[in-house]
């Protein structure tokens, strides 16, 4: 045989040394064989390391991918992150437990035949071969983290096969070692050489990766180098199979190491994970500290093998170690944890009595019992057999301690070890706490017994069934225990958690492992004790000491956390004891539930760094909220309550601004297009100064000739035929007023058609009196007849009742110093607490002075005396008002306030009813938190301006108080009536110590009629300056001699009374008709009208003025040939502005359909009576000039006749205009920069429209004098509660069939209503949803329903309903309804429920301590019943109420109007999505007090548009018609009225105007006021005789255009500046800001931009 190196070189040493050569062989054995298992166990270790990096205990530890810390609410939803999938889920340590039992069971079924194989097989070769492919496949179960590979199965096939050839080494190594020391004892040897496992361990410990580390193997002999040996070897034959189980002591051993392996496998493969969760380090950590248990095992071992050689008894050996296992496991589990130190000694010991009889029998033992046969060739076999055995043991044990770990890790050590005798520490009753609870008595080594009452048993079977799991099981608790705690003290808790079936069993699993646990002794001990009241010789349970192992504590927490209660969530109520300024946590959640009441005993839950001796923290198994609590219930918690995920947003998204580059998108593309615009004005003027140098022929000729021959070509004869219509047309216009002028100067019309004027004006204006009607309703004002939010608040008010009046009172102490309190709730940490200012004694008390003050109001109402009972709501129906007040948690008496009790006085009282507002008794003040009404003061809405959710930093007060709104008149006038007397008490309330701000329901009606009152008086002033300039400036003064003569007082002021009664006419007429009106008309349209006509009036006395007439020149020639030229373009201003209006009046919105119907009639009807009445006046004045005869005084003249030649006709504006104005803008580097300027202008205010702001603030609405102003500042600042919102389900609702959709417990559906606004609230700043949750009555009528504490019969006639009140008098008249309410696999009232009496009882119970939920309080005017047919559910319409965030701008108002929207129609989806053909449509609405008002705001930009399109066009075709069919006249118009408008908006922003009803009608006005600007100048420059268009508008300019600054712009000019001055802020921002803004532009636009355009591109004659 051919000798390897090796070999060879042992014996060249040993010859040349004289060294024993077999000893040189047996040394370099024991060395490569150590070696090679070393090795081997290497390959194993890895994976039982990494278990805690491919599954972590807590992902929230850890920095995510991006190397940030995102919030804890991103971990909520992602609580896997950091796990490699698949394990990145809740059965995570299932899965690793199924890679454990793919390896071990392969493991050890292979074996069984590796040894049978390693027996026939020549063991270098097979050994060999073994090792390759351990590293071929440690190699493959790294791949998954460099290919990231996540398939299960790809990791169970890998342990599959590394089992395999894992089961080669062992059996060749025993065999070899073994033959070379066939004859010794080898306890000891084996003991020592086993040590290979425990550095196989370490080392892999170590070097633990994904990628795991192969180290390489040495080849050796198998046996002795002497050919003796191995002819012999090869002679002997291997022994069988059944063979090898036959020698005695096999199968025994085997037995013995199918347990002892067991345990040590589970070590090896859970111990690292153990760790890392028991004293929380990381995986590599946990890691290194796992190798202390190897070591241990190593001198176990050692030990083990040592007592084996020198006993003979290896038997007895084992089972030594064996029995002191248990003891040092059992010591592992409950000091190990307490310190490093413990934790390394104790793991020591378990591993050097756990390991050390596994070694001995796996090697020693295995030697000797194959020695015990002939064959030399069975101790592969033996030796196999028995690991074999083991190894399924090996893999049995990790299997289980996968499942059972995720019951808690000390059932892992349980399932290791049997429990010590049961002993209870409590037990019976010796007592009653005030509560009637039952009180136990202190027991010591009492056995439990069994329960008597089976009821009772099973009860408790259903809720803690591993409790009762075993043969005639025994329990702590008595029999009157057990039923106090399920029938009385845990039914306390029933309407708040019941909903949620895990939530509920793990909180009655806390209570029952408490008092009835047989081994309630580990985790419970008595703290104090005290002599029993019923037993004088027992003690009875003072407090106690409760101990819960983390996991158990916080699993509890989180399974009820989320869980929804009616009205708010559970933990509202179940964590009481947190600070109002903090979060619920688990330690504040047991606090609570420990707290006696309603504890019958105080408890001291204990779960942070338990370390006593004698101690085993409660770890019972419980249940996520998202599994479902067997046998107790098949069904998981809700949605709602147990969110596996972040709700869907079912609201529209926050908007989000259009960025390009970083920059607003709009204003890039404003500006793209500014600069090709400019780039083309420069273009063109450059080449036109190029053309003027190079001279080209005569440009009059060739513009000509070329405009005529590209005329022609282009229109062609339907162009020709449509100017010569147009000239016709304007020649008939023309020829009409001429005629017509010349007849207003004849006799007797110059007289007749004033008169008639007059009276068919003073005709109308009787309508007035007669027919008028004003609407003064906002309602009716700003939100249309057949709008959405119109006719649902129709339906709502019909159904449901108006909402409340409301009357509101926020008070804040002036002083504003906090107060400091001890906090003596914790007396082994007293705190000094501070509050806020709100919280002065004093200062409470002057509030309760105020509220008393308030409360006691009254009036005469005719004979009768009505005070606040007959008028507020009064939830309760016990007469006393729901006044919402911080007094009410003493119900407003001052005796509670200066109570003291136990050194607790009126702010501990104040931080419990903070805390919890439902709580119905504060035990330590002995005062309830109940308003004297009965009802719950809710903190935020009592308390004002405090910071976060932190209540005792509130710095003021609230008093709110609810009037019912009936539309009954006289009840009306009652709340009115009140309302003045509780105005006038806060007006004349003077308190040097309190800063008060109040607000009543009547108060915004007092203030804006005070309003238009005060507004009058600056409109009459501006209406007045207008008259004085006019009379001003319609005379001509040359002579002091001539002042009066010249002037037109008379005239100007019949030019004013002309258009006021215009004014009244259209009125009267629309009032004629049945048109209601609005104050806004009163207010706007004289004004319009009067600048409108003024207009006029200036233009015709101005042209007339102007005209050069020969004095032989008849009045009827002179009159006649000014209409002619003027009258068509002030026909043509007059159609444009009325149609303008009358299409505006389209729009559905009441108040601007109404203002543009009569400003479109006023100023039709102004026209008529200026043709009417003003110009045979203007003829007779003019006689009365010519005449020299006296302005005011017409009978007498001067005497010397002035020849009117001798002054100025056209005046110094006209001269300015005509020689210096128009000259230098028609000139080239005039226009063209007046072209740059105006374009640059209308680029930035496009750039800056979109963000106009939309809405109008009600702090706009008052005077800026008025008491309501810091009201509303207060509200927006200081309230934390915004306006109700109602989802309404209209239509036959069929609830009995899909109640899942509104309920919100366990069966209810995801999209449900509850969920969906649970979602919503989750994001306040995007759907605008509070917090306070939502009143369900579908949910609490299930609670009710299943609660026998709430619904209750007369004994005697169990047809009639015994209400709480009732019952809580006299419980012996009532009996329990006992009804079936729920279906089986959901937690819904059964659908007959909806049918019959029950409901209606229901809606008339009152809530009390034993029944919470009782809907007459909330729900008594929320459904609307119809029983009158049997077989219809009596449900016609049912709302569901929760609360808005506090809404601060019309913003904020417009969002969460669009979100309730988005979230109604959610729902309605939802409901209708499963709809057969013949059901209802059924359809739910969001309501809300302010929507009518704000629904206009939703599509305010699209009715601008609209309006200003409809505008638009109607002047576009009026203009071109009276233009003589000039179609680019028309259009510079349009395009010039436009620009102005556009850049009016752009001052809306610069200038803070938003855009609403208001304005809107300004920009409506503005474009009819804006053809004033433009008509005049357009027309006067088609009828211009200039021969280029430079000229012609250079002419047009000069004539009319100071007709425009003087008689348009001014007139309006100087009215408006007075408007400036007025107290309201609506008249400073919407009418003076604005009407200055149309002005202004209107007159720039008109004199300087329009006249440029047309000189560039006006049209040819």
């Amino acid at each position: 045989m051919k000798l390897s190196l090796g070999v060879l070189l042992i014996e060249y040493i040993s010859n040349k040394y004289s060294i024993n050569r077999r000893k040189c062989y047996q040394i370099l054995v024991l060395i490569v064989t150590f070696m090679i298992y070393c090795v081997s166990h290497l390959a194993r270790r890895p994976l039982s390391v990494v278990k805690a990096q491919l599954h972590k205990d807590n992902c929230t530890k850890h920095i995510s991918d991006d190397g940030h810390r995102h919030p804890d609410s991103w971990y909520e939803e992602h609580p896997y992150w950091c796990d490699w999938s698949p394990f990145d889920n809740n059965n995570a340590e299932v899965l690793l437990g199924w890679l454990d039992t793919s390896f071990l069971i392969s493991y050890a079924v292979c074996m069984f035949v590796a040894g049978y194989v390693a027996e026939r097989l020549n063991l270098r070769l097979f050994l060999t071969a073994c090792l390759l492919l351990c590293g071929v496949f440690s190699i493959m179960a790294g791949l998954p983290y460099s290919l990231n590979i996540h398939y299960l199965w790809y990791f169970i096939i890998i342990q599959v096969f590394t089992g395999i050839v894992q089961t080669g080494p062992w059996p060749a190594v025993v065999t070899a070692v073994s033959n070379w020391y066939h004859n010794e004892k080898k306890g000891l040897l084996f003991g020592v050489w086993g040590f290979h496992t425990t550095l196989g361990n370490i080392l892999g410990a170590l070097v633990a990766d994904p990628n795991y580390v192969e180290l390489p193997v040495i080849n050796f002999k198998d046996s002795a180098n002497d050919e003796e040996n191995d002819r012999n070897d090869d002679k002997n034959t291997a022994i069988s199979f059944i063979g090898a189980l036959k020698i005695p002591g096999v199968i025994e051993y085997s037995i013995c190491l199918f347990f002892s392996k067991l345990v040590t496998y589970t070590f090896m493969f859970w111990l690292p994970l153990y760790i890392s969760n028991s004293i929380k380090v990381s995986p590599s950590e946990s890691a290194y500290l796992s190798i202390s248990f190897d070591i241990g095992g190593t001198f176990g071992a050692i030990l083990a093998g040592y007592l084996a050689d020198i006993t003979n008894a290896s038997a007895i050996t084992c089972n030594v170690f064996f029995i002191l296992t248990i003891p040092s496991l059992l010591a592992y589990y409950e000091w190990g944890p307490l310190s490093m130190v413990s934790h390394q000694c104790l793991q020591f010991i378990a591993g050097f009595f756990v390991n050390g009889p596994y070694n001995l029998i796996t090697t020693a033992v295995s030697a000797d019992l194959a020695i015990r046969v002939k064959s030399k060739t069975a101790l592969a076999t033996v030796s196999a057999i028995i690991d074999g055995m083991g190894s399924i043991g090996a893999a049995v044990g990790p299997a289980m301690a996968g499942y059972v770990e995720g019951y808690g890790w000390r059932n892992v050590f349980y399932m290791l070890n049997s429990l010590t005798a049961s002993k209870c520490v409590y037990r019976g009753t010796c007592g009653h706490n005030s509560w009637g609870f039952p009180i136990p008595c202190v027991v010591k080594d009492v056995e439990p017994k069994q329960l008597t009452d089976k009821k009772i048993e099973n009860q408790l079977k259903l809720l803690v069934p591993d409790l009762f799991d075993v043969k005639d099981p025994v329990v702590c608790c008595s029999d009157e225990g057990a039923a106090a705690l399920i029938n009385d003290q845990l039914k306390k808790a029933e309407p708040f958690i019941k909903g949620c079936p895990s939530c509920y069993v793990n909180f009655v699993r806390v209570m029952v492992h408490m008092s009835c646990n047989p081994n309630h002794r580990q985790f419970v001990e008595v703290a104090e004790s005290e002599p029993s009241t019923d037993e004088p010789t027992k003690d009875m349970v003072k407090s106690l000491n409760y101990y819960l192992t983390p996991r158990f504590a916080n699993t509890v927490f989180d399974s009820c956390v989320n869980v929804h209660m009616p009205g708010g969530m559970a933990m509202d109520v179940l964590c009481t004891a947190k600070k109002s300024s903090t979060v619920c946590s688990a330690r504040y959640f047991f606090d609570t539930m420990g707290t006696s009441p309603p504890s019958p005993f105080h408890i001291n839950f204990i779960f942070d760094g338990v370390n006593k001796s004698g101690i085993t923290p409660n770890d019972a198994p419980l249940f996520k909220c998202s599994e479902a609590p067997k046998p107790f219930s098949n069904r998981t918690c809700s949605f709602l309550d147990c969110p596996t995920k972040p709700p869907k947003n079912t609201y529209p998204p926050p908007e989000t601004q259009w960025l390009v580059w970083e920059i607003d998108g709009i204003w890039v593309c404003v500006a793209f297009i500014y600069y090709i615009s400019l780039i083309v004005i420069f273009g063109i003027s450059f080449i036109n100064f190029y053309n003027h140098l190079r001279k080209v022929s005569d440009r009059l000729r060739f513009n000509n000739e070329t405009q005529k021959t590209t005329k022609l070509k282009i229109f062609s004869k339907i162009s020709q035929s449509l100017h010569n219509s147009g000239l016709k047309f304007d020649e008939f216009i023309g020829k009409g007023f001429k005629s017509y002028g010349t007849i207003c100067c004849q006799k007797p019309y110059v007289f007749v058609l004033p008169v008639l004027g007059v009276i068919i004006a003073i005709g109308l204006s009787i309508g007035m009196l007669t027919h008028f009607v004003a609407m003064t309703d906002p309602v009716d004002l700003w939100s249309a007849p057949g709008s959405r939010a119109r006719l649902e608040k129709e339906f709502f008010d019909k159904h449901f009742n108006p909402y409340y009046r409301i009357n509101q009172v926020i008070i804040r102490p002036k002083n504003g110093t906090t107060v400091l309190h001890m906090d003596l709730s914790d007396p082994t940490n007293i705190t000094t607490i501070r509050y806020g200012p709100a919280f002065d004694k004093l200062f409470l008390l002057k509030v309760l002075q105020l509220e008393q003050n308030i409360m006691n109001i009254t009036v005469k109402v005719g004979k009768k005396t009505v005070d606040i009972t007959q008028l507020c709501f009064a939830p309760m129906n016990n007469g006393i008002c729901a006044l919402q007040t911080p007094l009410g948690w003493f119900q407003s008496k001052i005796e509670n306030v200066n109570r003291i009790i136990d050194n607790k006085n009126y702010l501990d009282h104040m931080t419990k009813c903070m805390s919890n507002n439902y709580l119905q008794k504060d035990t330590d003040f002995d005062l309830s938190c109940a308003g004297n009404f009965g009802g719950p003061m809710l903190s935020n809405v009592v308390l004002v301006d405090y910071d976060g959710t932190d209540y005792t930093t509130a710095r003021g007060v609230s008093l709110s108080l609810l009037l019912n709104n009936y539309e009954d008149s006289l009840y009306r006038s009652q709340a009115l009536d009140w309302e003045k007397e509780y105005l006038d008490l806060l007006h004349n309330y003077d308190d040097p110590d309190l800063h008060i701000v109040y607000y009543s329901e009547r108060s915004l009606e007092d203030e804006l009629d005070r309003q238009s009152k005060s507004s009058l008086i600056t409109i009459v002033i501006s209406y007045a300056v207008m008259f004085v300039y006019i009379s001003i400036s319609l005379g001509r003064f040359t002579t002091i001699k001539r002042l009066f003569i010249d002037s037109k007082i008379v005239l100007g002021l019949c030019g004013v009374v002309i258009v006021l009664l215009s004014v009244t006419a259209s009125i009267g007429l629309l009032s004629f008709c049945g048109v209601k009106s609005t104050l806004i008309i009163v207010e706007v349209i004289p004004f319009l009208v009067l600048a409108v006509g003024v207009d006029n009036i200036f233009i015709l006395v101005q042209s007339f003025q102007r005209q050069k007439f020969a004095k032989e020149v008849p009045m009827t020639e002179r009159i006649g040939t000014v209409m002619q030229s003027i009258a068509p373009s002030i026909l043509l201003a007059t159609i444009a502005e009325s149609s303008c209006f009358f299409f505006g009046a389209l729009t559905p919105m009441p108040a601007v359909r109404v203002f543009a119907l009569n400003a479109g009639l006023a100023l039709f009807m102004a026209f008529i009576l200026q043709m009417i009445v003003f110009i045979p006046l203007l003829v007779l004045d003019t006689h009365r000039q010519l005449d020299n005869r006296y302005e005011l005084f017409c009978c007498f003249k001067q005497s010397k006749n002035t020849n009117e030649d001798n002054y100025d006709k056209i005046g110094f504006l006209y001269r300015f205009f005509e020689r210096i104005y128009a000259p230098f803008l028609m000139k080239t580097y005039t226009r063209v920069s007046v072209l740059i300027v105006f374009i640059s202008w209308l680029f930035t205010s496009i750039a800056v429209i979109s963000r106009i702001d939309v809405g109008l603030s009600q702090t706009l609405s008052v005077p800026s004098d008025s008491y309501v102003l810091p009201y509303f500042e207060s509200q927006i600042n200081d309230l934390r509660v915004g306006p109700p919102l109602y989802f309404v389900v209209k239509s036959n609702y069929d609830y009995a069939q899909k109640q899942p959709l509104f309920c919100s417990g366990s069966g209810c559906a995801n999209n449900s209503l509850m969920t969906i606004m649970d979602g919503a609230s989750k994001y306040p700043n995007q759907s605008y949803i509070s917090d306070m949750g939502v009143t369900n009555w579908v949910q609490d009528y299930m609670s009710w329903a299943s609660n026998d504490k709430c619904c209750h019969l007369f004994k005697d006639n169990q047809s009639q309903f015994c209400d709480s009140k009732t019952f809580d008098h006299n419980k012996t008249k009532c009996t329990p309804c006992n009804l079936t309410m729920y279906d089986q696999n959901i937690d819904i009232v059964n659908k007959n429920m909806y049918y019959d009496k029950y409901l209606k009882f229901f809606l008339n119970d009152i809530p009390n301590a034993d029944c919470p939920v009782g809907g007459g309080p909330r729900y008594s005017s929320a459904l609307k019943l119809d029983y009158s047919n049997k077989n219809d559910i009596p449900v016609k319409a049912s709302y569901f109420n929760t609360y808005h965030t506090v809404l601060r701008t019309s913003h904020d108002f417009i969002s969460a109007l669009r979100t309730s929207r988005a979230l109604a129609e959610s729902l309605t989806d939802a409901i209708n999505a499963e709809n057969k053909n013949n059901e209802t449509h059924v359809e739910v609405f969001p309501y809300s007090i302010f929507h009518v008002f704000f629904e206009q705001y939703l599509d305010s930009w699209r009715d601008t548009v609209i309006n200003l399109v409809i505008t638009s066009s109607v002047i576009f075709v009026v203009t071109f018609i009276f233009l003589g069919f000039d179609l680019i006249s028309s259009l510079i118009i349009i395009v010039t009225i436009e620009c102005i408008v556009i850049n009016l908006m752009g001052l809306m922003f610069w200038w803070n105007v938003s855009l609403n009803a208001i304005s809107l009608v300004n920009l409506v006005m503005s474009v009819g006021i804006s053809v004033e600007f433009c008509s005049h100048i357009t027309r006067a420059y088609v009828k211009s005789e200039g021969l280029t268009r430079v000229e012609r508008a250079q002419d047009s300019l000069a004539r009319i255009g100071s007709s425009v600054l003087s008689g348009i712009t001014f007139t309006k000019f100087w009215g408006i500046i007075v408007l400036g001055f007025a107290s309201s802020k609506i008249f400073q921002i919407f009418y003076f800001r604005m009407y200055l803004g149309i002005v202004l532009i209107g007159a720039l636009h008109g004199l300087v931009f329009l006249p440029v355009i047309l000189s560039l591109i006006g049209s040819n004659r």
